[in-house]
Parts: C-alpha cells; structure tokens; sequence
C-alpha cells in the first residue's frame, strides 16, 4: 500500500506519549511492536468500502490481521488485480484503474469480495473504463 488518503502528517508518537493505538484517529501512529523488536508506523487508510469498518497499514506492508491490527487490517482492491490480464493492461494505460479501501474480512467473504470487485468497476467504468 502506497496510498494513505486520509494521511493528516501529523504523527503520533505512542512509544513516547504512553497512549495505546487508536483506531479512532486518521493520524499517523509511531508504536514499539515487540514481536519485531522495531518501531512501527500504522496509518489510517479508509473504512472499508463494504462494512464500513476502519481500516489501517503499515508503511512496511506487513499488515496481517492476526496482528495488532486485527479486524482492521487493511486489504484494498485495486481493480487491475482482479480482473483478466487484458482488462488490467487497459486500465492501466487509460488511467482508469482505482483502488477501494476494504478489511481483511470483506475480502475473504465470497458475497463481500463479489460486492467490493463489482463496487470497484462501476467508479472505473464512472471514470471512462470500457469493462
């Protein structure tokens, strides 16, 4: 994930200020993650596009949801990889591809995934894709 549209600047420092993560802010989060004995930035990405849950990531992508992210995990759809490799060349070269927010637990449901692809084709057809 390269994209943070909600991204204020402003970080916030929980391995000083002695606060736990929130998932209530759009700010960036600086926390100590044990398991990698490494400090880590969370960042707030999007509620996700089928639940409406609140989504974050980790600048280094490590965002599994058995982590201290857990539910909100994020797991965007980026419409190119999930559609024929023709599809996905054009997309591309018209500019036309986008990306949706969506958790972990939307895009391991069957239902949800088919209502998150099928979200994201109608804002690339709104845009000018030919799918």
């Amino acid at each position: 994930m390269t994209t943070y549209p909600k991204n204020t600047g402003r970080m916030l420092d929980r391995t000083t200020d002695g606060r736990a993560l929130s998932f209530a802010v759009d700010s960036p989060q600086r926390y100590r993650d044990d398991w990698r004995q490494t400090d880590r930035i969370m960042r707030y990405y999007g509620s996700c596009s089928c639940c409406g849950i609140r989504t974050y990531g980790h600048d280094d992508g490590e965002d599994d949801p058995r982590g201290v992210l857990g539910d909100h995990a994020a797991d965007p759809i980026t419409l190119s990889e999930h559609v024929s490799e023709a599809d996905a060349i054009a997309l591309t070269k018209t500019g036309t591809d986008v990306t949706i927010p969506a958790c972990f637990c939307c895009t391991n449901d069957y239902d949800r995934y088919q209502y998150l692809t099928n979200k994201a084709v109608r804002r690339a057809r709104k845009k000018g894709a030919d799918l």
